[in-house]
């Protein structure tokens, strides 16, 4: 029988539980963003290519006909392909003709369930971790009402909801000490987004003085193979990939006077460079930590967030890419004594997310509706445009609220380990 206590606790973790579930589907199918037609796109163009027979030439193609090269590896292309396949195949086999935006609804779709089962695994997980049902539902209701998560993934139909099964599936093996499994399964997420390094490298670093040299190399080997084939399939299978990457560039750079990635890093509080000095550092610590036995359970969580915190200080805040370690913060936030800290974590973070997407979604929306300057690049020239001299104060807040949240987290834990 459940006391009083463990009934009400029931009761708010279901209820953040299906309010996440609400507001995610809300979210992949109200709100949009141009990354999902690109993506839809992308994926629309390789599967007209393979059915015709020129999946040697997609990536000239793609290129031609939207005038966007994918940047994106022949994975996770492939992969975001036999996603879309049977909204193609209905297409073809029906002569629909169907509009692009067709598409991108279904991606938005396909996301949106990818989502909720990397939610499943994400109570899996916590249930091998021993945790309650209560607290496995307001985990889960949690990671699903974060903005990183409702908005800046499964709005914009982001793929790094893909890049999360993984990651939760390598999880899941490492806890059952499977560690070549969970290397290759952090391999892949890594040839889908590079940034999964944050993961793999300190995990790797970490079982070191866990398990002996020969149990680290072989899940070491693992984690970088899938990069490697990858790698060379893309050389023999698209021959014009990279070039039409540079092509890109070199037009967006006669056009814009930049391309998206250096204007990205245009932006910075810091540098590239920086973050990958600090991310350095961290797995030399993580590695005499290792190598002399000193590791505690909250190394686990600790250090590969404070790689996080370096890439959002010293890159760029794109904040889909936190998802990636949101888990983390929710699982070091259920270790403090205090729940508040959780919920103020959470708070910082999705406010520190929202704030700049809500207004790049609804200042590029206005300009395209109303056919005013300022939406060619997207979402980010809107904000610009309108804001003027306060676009930075704006962007620069939120980044602070973000950054200093994960700070004061990462402090209140260490403080919590020395007691």
């Amino acid at each position: 029988m459940h006391t009083n206590n463990e009934r009400s606790k029931l009761y708010i973790s279901t209820t953040v539980y299906v309010a996440g579930l609400i507001l995610c589907a809300f979210c992949g199918i109200f709100l949009g963003h141009p990354d999902a037609h690109t993506l839809s796109g992308w994926a629309k163009d390789l599967l007209d290519c393979t059915f015709s027979g020129r999946f040697s030439q997609f990536p000239e193609y793609t290129y031609e006909l939207r005038n966007n090269a994918t940047n994106y590896s022949m994975l996770a292309n492939v992969l975001m392909a036999l996603l879309m396949y049977p909204v193609h195949a209905i297409d073809d086999a029906m002569s629909l003709n169907m509009d692009i935006y067709g598409y991108v609804f279904y991606e938005k779709l396909m996301i949106l369930a990818i989502t909720y089962i990397d939610v499943h695994l994400f109570g899996s997980l916590l249930d091998d971790l021993g945790y309650s049902t209560a607290n496995r539902r307001y985990a889960k209701g949690l990671f699903m009402c974060s903005s990183i998560v409702c908005v800046a993934t499964v709005a914009k139909g982001q793929t790094d909801a893909i890049v999360m099964l993984f990651v939760f599936i390598a999880a899941k093996l490492f806890t059952k000490k499977k560690y070549v499994l969970t290397g290759l399964m952090l391999g892949i997420s890594l040839v889908i987004k590079p940034f999964t390094v944050i993961l793999a490298a300190p995990v790797l670093l970490l079982l070191i003085g866990e398990v002996n040299l020969f149990g680290v190399i072989l899940p070491g080997i693992a984690a970088v193979a899938p990069f490697f084939i990858d790698q060379i399939a893309t050389r023999l299978l698209w021959p014009r990939y990279f070039e039409m990457k540079l092509h890109a560039d070199d037009v967006a750079r006669i056009l814009f006077g930049r391309t998206r990635t250096e204007g990205l890093f245009a932006e910075v509080i810091g540098n590239v460079e920086l973050f990958f000095a600090t991310a350095l550092v961290v797995c030399f610590i993580c590695l005499y930590k290792g190598v002399n036995k000193k590791v505690k359970r909250g190394d686990y969580g600790i250090y590969p967030m404070i790689m996080y915190i370096a890439l959002g200080a010293f890159v760029s805040a794109t904040y889909y890419w936190f998802i990636i370690v949101l888990p983390l913060w929710i699982l070091l936030g259920f270790r403090m004594k205090s729940r508040w800290c959780l919920l103020v974590l959470l708070l910082g973070n999705s406010l520190g997310a929202l704030v700049p997407l809500l207004l790049n979604e609804i200042s590029y929306h206005v300009s395209f509706f109303y056919n005013l300057p300022g939406h060619l690049w997207g979402a980010g020239m809107p904000v610009q445009f309108y804001t003027g001299i306060y676009r930075e104060i704006i962007v620069r807040s939120s980044v602070t609220l973000f950054i200093v949240t994960q700070i004061v987290l990462v402090v209140l834990y260490a403080m919590e380990e020395d007691r």
